[in-house]
């Protein structure tokens, strides 16, 4: 896996790594024009530029080829809730990393 920018993969890739994948699998769904950007992170679902947006390629073993993909959405300063292990019991709230919420992935082979 290598970590690349949202727009390196739509510039890139993306669009390829798709193509092998929906050639090769029986009730794929087109991708038309308006999907991609949302697809690979440039754009929300609200059509505004997305934030916090990740993605990442996957090469086959010994090769450079990419033949997968991955975005995500990371949501930062987010209230967790957790556990405390001192002697107050209950949950104690902390900023810090959410994780990812909502992905869009896809493998060629």
């Amino acid at each position: 896996m290598s970590v690349v920018t949202p727009q390196w993969l739509a510039d890139g890739p993306g669009k390829a790594v798709f193509e092998r994948f929906h050639t090769r699998t029986p009730g794929s769904m087109v991708r038309n024009a308006g999907t991609w950007p949302v697809v690979f992170g440039l754009l929300g679902n609200d059509g505004q530029k997305a934030k916090d947006v990740r993605a990442a390629v996957h090469r086959a073993e010994g090769t450079d080829e990419i033949d997968g993909y991955v975005t995500w959405r990371v949501k930062e300063d987010v209230v967790l809730r957790h556990r405390t292990r001192d002697r107050r019991p209950g949950l104690r709230e902390r900023p810090g990393l959410h994780g990812a919420v909502g992905s869009s992935c896809c493998r060629s082979t």
